[in-house]
């Protein structure tokens, strides 16, 4: 899939025969075949031969890698066949002249075959009617040449900036798949084996060399099959790229199939996705946007998640204390806004690509969840508690006439019909309390924000380093506005919160930090996987 599939004659090595000789011979296999393809193709403009009618006949096949014919007349007798020497090593004898042509050519990028023929066998199949070869002598070595895909380089380039490790597969000559690969911009000393080593290797062997090897040569469509699945049980999720009949079988088992539009029907029938004008240009950009997507969206399903959890856990545990109820709706709508809802537009927005985790999304979601909703609920619970008592001390301080009570009520702008100086210290409590709350849980979620996207390596705990300032930025803006809604009393009492004294918001700060400092130690130190006695969440 690399080349773009114009295959053209390049040369040809004889043995133990003149070239003019060979050269027709070869050309009058090609044209002789029952159906052609890009290989006799290319044999057929670039050599001369004529038609000859065969008495037996194994066509080309991936799984094979060989085509034979059989003729019966006087200028063509005998077997011919045309493969990969991989293939048909067990048939025949190769000197090691023919062997240094042979990785000469495929060092070049060049696609090789060899050419033999047995002169006395006129069949090709045995009696229960499959292929059999007799054995061979080999006429030469055939070379054909390919050209890059357009824009290839860019490709790749492309791929790897987006973290994304390339593997090919093909059924050519690995040397050759290898050559081809460095001229289209893989970096490194590639690491290639042949389908007929992997056919050797057992189940262990055959995934180590799945992982650690970037280029497969002469592999047969099940073996395409096998390691797609190898690398989706070794985590990975993988998206294959085909065009022939033979890469039918691992486009349906990859996580992403994508076709070639000049592909086989099969091929384009099965494919996720089809390239139009068989161009790769778009993929790159594509799988940069799907990460950004997905990236943007993890950070985003952190926040509201935790901002769920946290405050579903707040509701049942300040009921079951008879404390009351945690937030008035105003309360909750500048929480949920500063907290929340602009941070997580700030981070769909900066959003960026990037490698995607081995684990499941809800896996790696849970470990940043679950540690911050219960840490935010148990802190949040404290400082409800705290505040509630403190507003009723100081409450009890005062005098209580209904003249005080109507000025609270025209204060927070609701009736509450207090009728008794101890429903209005409860109410009064309950609104320093809510005030508090609110103050702190808008404290955390702005942390949290820093947490989803970590400026510095300080606050890598709960997610990778990004190493991004614009959210730790929009973070601090939204503390600002915060600060000045609760200092100014028009914006404060409009969301229905009580005016706290200076050292109270200075305490709300203290125990924010300190829930901070134990949060990054729970995520770091793995406290809640410790707990539950469970592999690390994030693996």
């Amino acid at each position: 899939t690399l080349t773009a599939n114009k295959i053209n004659y390049h040369d040809v090595y004889p043995v133990d025969i003149e070239p003019a000789q060979l050269q027709p011979v070869l050309g009058s296999f090609a044209r002789s075949a029952s159906a052609t393809n890009k290989t006799s193709e290319a044999l057929i403009a670039g050599l001369a031969g004529e038609k000859h009618d065969p008495v037996d006949e194994v066509p080309f096949s991936s799984a094979l890698k060989w085509s034979a014919l059989a003729f019966d007349d006087e200028k063509m007798r005998g077997v011919y066949v045309l493969g990969a020497l991989a293939m048909l090593r067990d048939h025949l004898e190769v000197s090691a002249d023919v062997v240094a042509q042979i990785e000469q050519w495929s060092d070049e990028g060049l696609r090789v075959l060899v050419f033999a023929h047995n002169p006395e066998v006129l069949i090709l199949h045995n009696a229960a009617g499959k292929p059999e070869l007799p054995t061979l002598t080999l006429l030469g070595v055939i070379s054909l040449s390919d050209e890059l895909r357009p824009h290839l380089k860019e490709t790749v380039a492309g791929f790897s900036a987006n973290g994304i490790a390339l593997k090919v597969i093909s059924g050519d000559n690995p040397q050759t798949v290898a050559a081809l690969a460095r001229q289209a911009g893989f970096a490194g000393d590639l690491k290639y084996v042949s389908g007929t080593d992997l056919a050797e290797m057992d189940d262990v062997e055959f995934a180590q060399v799945a992982a650690e090897a970037t280029v497969f040569g002469r592999i047969t469509p099940d073996q395409k099959e096998r390691l797609v699945d190898t690398l989706q049980q070794q985590g990975h999720y993988v998206a294959m790229i085909g065009d022939g009949v033979n890469d039918v079988l691992s486009l349906k088992k990859a996580n992403l199939g994508i076709a070639m539009e000049s592909g086989s029907a099969a091929t384009r029938g099965v494919a996720d996705m089809i390239l139009i004008g068989d161009s790769f240009n778009a993929l790159p950009a594509a799988f940069s946007e799907g990460q950004r997507i997905v990236n943007g969206m993890k950070d985003i399903l952190r926040l509201f998640l935790t901002r769920v959890a946290y405050a579903a856990i707040l509701i049942i545990a300040i009921d079951l204390i008879g404390l009351g109820f945690p937030f008035i709706p105003k309360q909750n709508s500048l929480l949920v806004g500063i907290g929340v809802g602009l941070p997580t537009l700030g981070l769909a927005v900066w959003a960026r690509p990037g490698t995607m985790p081995k684990r499941g999304l809800l896996r790696e979601i849970g470990r940043f969840v679950v540690p911050a909703a219960l840490s935010i609920s148990f802190f949040g619970v404290l400082v409800y508690s705290l505040a509630f008592s403190v507003g009723i001390i100081n409450v009890l301080g005062t005098n209580t006439t209904p003249d005080t009570i109507a000025s609270f009520e025209e204060y927070v702008g609701i009736d509450y019909t207090l009728t008794t100086a101890s429903a209005y210290q409860v109410e009064v409590a309950h609104l320093v309390a809510q005030t508090a709350l609110t103050t702190f849980t808008v404290f955390a979620s702005l942390i949290l924000v820093v947490f989803v996207e970590p400026p510095i390596q300080y606050f890598v705990a709960g997610d990778e380093f990004s190493g991004d300032w614009r959210p730790t930025l929009l973070a601090v803006g939204l503390f600002v506005v915060y600060m000045v809604i609760v200092l100014v009393e028009p914006l404060r009492t409009f969301f229905e919160m009580i005016d706290l004294p200076i050292l109270a918001y200075v305490a709300i700060a203290a125990i924010a930090l300190i829930w901070m400092l134990l949060l990054r130690m729970a995520w770091r130190h793995n406290w809640l996987e410790r707990f539950l006695q469970v592999e690390r969440l994030g693996d």
